[in-house]
């Protein structure tokens, strides 16, 4: 009997860790851990300074764009309608971007930039600046 109900305990105490760990997942900003699975971090360094730009695929036409200030880093999350599939790509184009930029190591955050897609497929670009101490000399 004492050993059932240690048994008991033991299983009641991993079920409640697991949905704790899952729960708080929901925020982390790192893949993927996250809910979503198009979910992307970039680090921008004193030596790669980094440039986000999201452009429509169909029209080629820029939606948005970002300079991530060096020592920081840009979380990029591009929600589809059917997220909840893990491990498989949507079908469908993003719906919508949610977007922070946070500091550098940042695990857990709210994304509070939004932006409304207008349902083309879209293509995250990433480059890098020059960097600051070679953008200073040449000044």
């Amino acid at each position: 009997m004492h050993t059932t109900r240690r048994s008991i305990l033991a299983t009641l105490t991993a079920a409640t860790a697991v949905t704790l760990l899952l729960g708080a997942a929901g925020c982390s900003t790192h893949f993927p851990y996250g809910r979503s699975i198009d979910r992307h971090n970039f680090e921008s360094t004193p030596l790669l300074p980094v440039t986000l730009t999201l452009v429509d695929s169909v029209t080629h036409e820029t939606l948005w764009s970002l300079d991530v200030p060096v020592g920081k880093m840009a979380v990029v999350d591009l929600e589809h309608k059917h997220d909840n599939t893990a491990q498989q790509t949507a079908a469908e184009p993003a719906y919508k971007m949610r977007w922070a930029v946070l500091d550098t190591g940042t695990t857990f955050a709210d994304l509070p930039n939004t932006l409304e897609l207008p349902g083309n497929p879209v293509l995250l670009k990433m480059t890098h600046r020059a960097p600051e101490s070679v953008a200073k000399k040449g000044a």
